[in-house]
């Protein structure tokens, strides 16, 4: 029960069965007091209760009637006669019900919220605390949302965990992703994806760009290298010149990891003789292994036309190039 509480100085003697007249307590109406509840009043040190007789209320449109006791002793002039008004207890069994702050339980007594659906014995939905490691709290809120949206938690089958933004999870069962995912460690440079697919026939694809492409004596932008096929055609034999190891570095991103590492292919397309040396830019990367790709114009001598080296990253800013194939 909720109560309210209005207050008057008398300025004159209220005898028995004698009446005065009380407004509303502020932003209160008639419709929010009971009149048949036991409200109660303080005068001089004197306690009265409706209960017995003591005094009577009559709520009207715009003010409370009080009405001393018939047998009840004259309230004095001069002194302040406080009354406290019960309401309504409020039934809020499928009404909406407004509050600041709710606190369910308390330190040491646990409390819980049921939320239960339209529909009749089809379960409900419990929220309640855990003990933490210390009397901290933990807040559930959202970020700025740009429009209504509606978060469902699916059935996952089994107790289970959210996943969340920080911190190591397993993450169990078959997840379908509408995007390819972005994994560090996986991904390499942003361009370049990890691309999972569903269908048992195909292996774990990624995703390749257009590969460059050139003629004679070329140096390799950080996109061309690590996009991991460069076509070149030379009319001469001719160079193809990483970049700095520092720059490859920049371009895998924050990420990298010593030993990580990734194969780039060159394709020669050149005449006879016209040989492509793979070379290591100004600083921070080294070739070890056969450095000449010959073009497959030679393929009936010693050429194969392509030649692939795995690029590992050995230290900070620093890349070997070893010849693989």
């Amino acid at each position: 029960m909720t109560f309210k509480t209005v207050e008057a100085l008398l300025s004159a003697n209220v005898a028995a069965s004698g009446t005065l007249t009380l407004p509303y307590p502020s932003g209160s109406v008639q419709a929010d007091f009971d009149p048949a509840a036991d409200h109660a009043a303080d005068i001089a040190g004197g306690l009265l209760s409706s209960a017995v007789s003591d005094f009577s209320l009559t709520f009207g449109a715009s003010n409370i009637t009080f009405t001393n006791g018939a047998s009840n002793f004259t309230l004095p002039s001069g002194r302040v006669l406080r009354v406290q008004l019960e309401e309504f207890t409020p039934d809020i069994v499928g009404a909406d019900v407004g509050f600041t702050n709710l606190d369910l339980g308390a330190s040491g007594e646990l409390g819980s919220l049921d939320l239960f659906p339209s529909t009749a014995s089809k379960g409900k939905l419990e929220v309640k605390a855990a003990d933490s490691a210390g009397n901290t709290t933990t807040t559930v809120t959202n970020a700025s949302q740009a429009g209504a949206r509606t978060y469902t938690i699916p059935d996952a089958g089994a107790s289970a965990e959210f996943v969340m933004g920080a911190g190591a999870q397993t993450v169990a069962g078959v997840k379908t992703f509408s995007a390819p995912p972005v994994t560090p460690g996986l991904t390499g440079a942003a361009a370049v994806p990890l691309a999972l697919r569903s269908a048992a026939a195909l292996p774990v694809m990624t995703k390749v760009p257009a590969p460059g492409a050139g003629t004679d004596t070329e140096t390799l932008t950080e996109a061309e290298l690590l996009g991991r096929i460069f076509v070149q055609t030379p009319t001469i034999a001719t160079t193809l010149t990483t970049p700095t190891g520092a720059e490859i570095s920049t371009a895998v991103g924050a990420g990298l990891a010593v030993g990580d590492n990734f194969l780039f292919t060159v394709i020669n397309l050149g005449g006879a003789g016209d040989d492509v040396t793979f070379t290591a830019g100004a600083s921070g990367v080294s070739v070890v292994g056969d450095a000449v790709v010959r073009p497959v114009a030679d393929a009936g001598t010693e050429g194969t036309g392509c030649g692939t080296f795995l690029l590992r990253n050995s230290a900070a800013d620093t890349w070997i190039a070893y010849r693989v194939s």
